[in-house]
């Protein structure tokens, strides 16, 4: 995989991250839910995002791995999900 395949899955996955963190601090019901809650349903969520990611590029599943996945687009999922969801959250 190259380094331009990379920055692209790493962007599909912080746009991602940014849109769901939107949405979850605007949807009433997830906002009076527990933390730990919305921490697995982020977590749900973000798996399809390696299959969305296989089949964009067109990589196969030996070439991006769940390592390969967690180290290039899960963190940064993440990251940018609980950061944007805190952020718009506390300011709404």
């Amino acid at each position: 995989m190259d380094l331009d395949t990379d920055r692209k899955i790493a962007l599909l996955h912080t746009i991602s991250g940014l849109l769901l963190g939107i949405g979850f601090a605007y949807y009433p019901e997830i906002a009076g839910r527990p933390i730990l809650f919305v921490i697995l349903l982020g977590l749900i969520i973000s798996y399809p995002l390696r299959f969305l990611s296989i089949k964009l590029f067109n990589l196969s599943i030996e070439e991006f791995t769940i390592k390969s996945w967690l180290a290039k687009g899960f963190f940064l999922f993440i990251t940018t999900w609980i950061l944007v969801w805190i952020f718009v959250f506390n300011l709404r």
